[in-house]
């Protein structure tokens, strides 16, 4: 019995399989709040930005129930990251402050598994959408920026944007950040004909730096404690990328609307 079932599972998946196309393709442009979490310096978010390409591969021709529910979709995305940080220093008398953000581009390939409903209302054609999946992400370029300031000595070399190398490569996002990153995307959304809006999280695994954030500021702070030129103005934030966005998006057809909805 068990043989049999797996047997029919297997043709029902085949036969769906065989009933699989691409539908759609389309272009997204979006925005949203980007941060690291998980990052004691961490003070504020900057503007997350998405530019896109994707395509819908899913099972229009398919018979079985609630085949035409379900499709995946991939593409490449451009993606900005990153997040305003803020670190105070005492030591006795003295007071650091070190201050700037950081904003890092990255290509996203993103693989969802999607599922839309019609909403049952007299006019056809609106959809709520849920889109889960990994993404994968590679750092491209970006920009790293901070300012050290001493409030009790103004007059010191290293107020102001100061990085202790005074190599112009320090003000480079990937001389201090992974490139790659592995990321989890949970959505939602809406389509209305050629129009969609999907609002979504996008949380990154790796960890921008590759030091532990706990223990490199422990270490740094004692560093600085016996000496003020201590490479502690030069240490990244290094949480985890994590964004909310909203993308909307231009759907276009790869077939007619009617051949689609057979």
């Amino acid at each position: 019995m068990k043989k049999i079932l797996i047997t029919l599972v297997a043709i029902l998946l085949i036969n769906t399989a065989t009933q699989a196309q691409w539908t759609h393709f389309g272009v997204k442009v979006g925005g949203g709040s980007s941060t690291h979490v998980d990052d004691l310096t961490t003070s504020g978010p900057i503007l997350g930005l998405t530019l896109g390409a994707w395509a819908e591969y899913g099972f229009t021709e398919a018979e079985a129930m609630y085949a035409n529910n379900f499709y995946f979709q991939t593409g490449l995305n451009l993606i900005r990251r990153g997040s305003h940080f803020e670190e105070v220093k005492e030591y006795g008398v003295n007071l650091d402050i070190r201050t700037g953000y950081s904003h890092a581009w990255y290509l996203q390939l993103p693989v969802l598994a999607c599922f839309r409903y019609e909403l049952p209302i007299p006019e056809a054609d609106h959809y709520i959408t849920f889109q889960v999946g990994p993404a994968f992400s590679f750092g491209l370029f970006g920009s790293y920026r901070q300012l050290t300031i001493n409030p009790y000595k103004p007059q010191d070399d290293y107020n102001g944007d100061t990085f202790v190398s005074d190599d112009p490569d320090d003000r480079l996002a990937f001389k201090h950040f992974r490139r790659p990153d592995a990321n989890i995307i949970l959505g939602v959304g809406y389509q209305h004909s050629n129009f969609a809006i999907d609002i979504y999280l996008d949380y990154g695994f790796l960890a921008t730096s590759v030091d532990d954030d706990i223990l490199k500021t422990a270490e740094q702070s004692q560093l600085e404690i016996q000496n003020l030129d201590s490479d502690i103005r030069t240490v990244a934030p290094n949480g985890n990328n994590f964004s909310i966005m909203a993308d909307f998006c231009w759907r276009i057809p790869l077939k007619n609307r009617e051949d689609n909805k057979k």
